[in-house]
């Protein structure tokens, strides 16, 4: 009954308002679709996706809880390490961390960690022009730069890593992403 109440009910509504509802209907779609392919690869498969940061995340070393004392400095510049939620949030807390949100700026619009900046993978180029006082300044103030993605099976942290490094930045990857950091209930 309900059913052909919402037929009757349709079928009084403007043409108009009918389109109106199914566009929005398809953008939301669209949306929702985006969200989960954000850092899928394209054409790949997860087995290849994982076999590719597993391949990335051996090139750096990862620093360990018992190696996080306040007085610890930054890795050498152009160096690439790997830091844990504990440690990081630690940091962050003490205001010694410059925070990079390597996904797309949609994403990181839609909710990122508190006090982090975006360099997207995709548009690194323009991105970085606009970041890069704040990298400086990260660099001259002795802050570890931390770039992060959605979770451990992301490439795009590793990416920028890669671009930052060879530009002569020390950064660290944060392996956890959006998903641990929101999982734990941070923000």
């Amino acid at each position: 009954m309900v059913f052909f109440l919402g037929l009757i009910r349709l079928g009084t509504e403007s043409l108009p308002f009918r389109v109106m509802k199914l566009q929005s209907g398809l953008l939301f779609l669209l949306l929702c679709s985006l969200f989960l392919v954000s850092c899928a690869e394209q054409g790949g498969d997860d087995g290849a996706a994982e076999q590719a940061v597993t391949k990335e995340k051996s090139k750096f070393p990862e620093v360990s809880v018992s190696e996080a004392r306040q007085d610890t400095p930054p890795p050498p510049s152009g160096k690439i390490t790997v830091i844990s939620i504990d440690r990081l949030f630690g940091l962050k807390q003490n205001g010694e961390v410059l925070l990079i949100d390597c996904r797309k700026a949609f994403f990181h619009r839609m909710g990122s960690i508190d006090g982090s900046v975006n360099i997207s993978a995709h548009q690194f180029k323009s991105d970085f022009s606009a970041v890069k006082p704040q990298l400086d300044a990260a660099v001259k103030a002795d802050q570890i730069i931390v770039l992060y993605c959605l979770n451990p099976k992301c490439p795009i942290a590793y990416n920028v890593a890669q671009k930052l490094s060879q530009r002569g930045y020390a950064v660290t990857i944060y392996e956890g992403g959006w998903e641990e950091w929101k999982s734990v209930g941070l923000e």
